[in-house]
């Protein structure tokens, strides 16, 4: 499974036209000291530039070098919505700003926004950028691009230990969750499967309180826990399905509010220089997992202590749990949904879309 986001800088329309339709938006990760995958990431970048100026594809209106603001947005949006997004799924743009000679497009799909970038003429779209300016400065350490660990055999337990690091609200977390469940609940207590997030939120203050939430539900009311992560990966309404579900408010506030202040995370996220690479609020609940697994995206699924790939239909996602166990309980046998969920809320099919995008 991928579990970081994807190495390229920019993608050329020819190139987005082979991939399948959905888009993943990535985000820079910290790490604690320089080494050598460094190196090879910058020179990858410095590639990757180089082949994609030497033989573009245009999708703008080209008048002279630099096209205005007003068509590169047009151009932008039919582009991305004929050609990334699933049938019923549409982008717009809230915002396109001319930055250090690109324009910068504030993007929203599906209610969650994402910054890209086009180039003056109109010819590219590069769905992140990096500030080389800041790339390694303190104090929020070095921004670099997350690197795929390497494949690990699963080794095996009595009891697989299986951990989804995800972010609540990126849409393929939600789509691996979907996966998940019907795994969780065929297994039972034979394997321990937890749901946990990454150490930092790319979906504003919003994903950071259903965070809380979902950790002191799993803790205060955990026979409820599965009941209430399939209410919210619906429609994302965590209010009522809180109320269907007869959570006691008064505890489960009690338990957010105390998690809140021991881990500072309404303080962090007030203070914006302690926010990662001066973009994204950190969520350190699991920062112990996080640095000892690697999580640099969501999803990230460990099993048993080594990072695991799966598409994310259940019956793929079953295969590789049971790899996990010393002796494979019938339950492995049972036959479960080959379909790839949909990303972000509702219960639909991904199609032909890929089962592979990250935040």
């Amino acid at each position: 499974m991928d579990n970081t986001t994807p190495e390229k800088q920019g993608v050329q329309q020819e190139k987005f036209k082979e991939e399948p339709k959905t888009m993943a938006f990535t985000a820079l990760k910290r790490k604690k000291k320089v080494s050598a995958w460094k190196i090879s990431t910058v020179v990858l970048i410095i590639l990757l530039a180089v082949s994609i100026f030497t033989g573009g594809f245009k999708f703008g209106s080209v008048t002279g070098f630099a096209v205005s603001s007003s068509s590169v947005k047009d151009d932008t949006l039919n582009f991305i919505n004929e050609n990334l997004l699933a049938p019923g799924t549409e982008a717009e743009i809230v915002e396109i700003v001319k930055e250090s000679g690109v324009y910068k497009a504030t993007m929203k799909i599906a209610d969650q926004e994402f910054d890209s970038f086009i180039s003056s003429d109109g010819k590219y779209l590069f769905t992140n950028a990096v500030n080389m300016k800041e790339f390694g400065a303190p104090p929020t350490g070095d921004a670099v691009a997350p690197t795929e660990p390497e494949p690990q055999d699963i080794p095996k337990q009595e009891k697989p230990v299986v951990e989804l690091f995800v972010m609540s609200h990126c849409p393929y977390g939600t789509q691996i969750e979907k996966g998940l469940i019907p795994v969780i609940e065929t297994l039972g207590n034979k394997a321990d499967i937890q749901i946990k997030f990454c150490d930092y939120a790319m979906h504003g203050e919003k994903e950071l309180n259903e965070e809380l939430n979902q950790v002191c539900i799993q803790e205060e009311f955990s026979s409820k826990y599965i009941d209430y992560l399939n209410c919210f990966l619906e429609a994302g309404e965590s209010e009522a399905c809180i109320e269907e579900l007869g959570i006691n408010k008064d505890k489960l506030n009690t338990c957010t509010e105390a998690k809140d202040k021991e881990f500072k995370i309404t303080e962090d996220f007030e203070d914006e220089s302690t926010w990662l690479s001066g973009t994204y609020p950190t969520f350190t609940i699991f920062q112990k997992e996080v640095d000892e697994y690697g999580v640099q995206g969501s999803p990230t699924l460990i099993i048993n202590g080594v990072v695991s790939r799966s598409s994310r239909d259940s019956a793929s996602l079953l295969a590789a749990v049971c790899q996990g166990f010393k002796e494979e309980p019938e339950e492995c046998s049972e036959e479960l949904s080959t379909t790839v969920p949909s990303p972000g809320f509702g219960f639909g099919s991904a199609g032909d879309s890929s089962s592979q995008g990250t935040c």
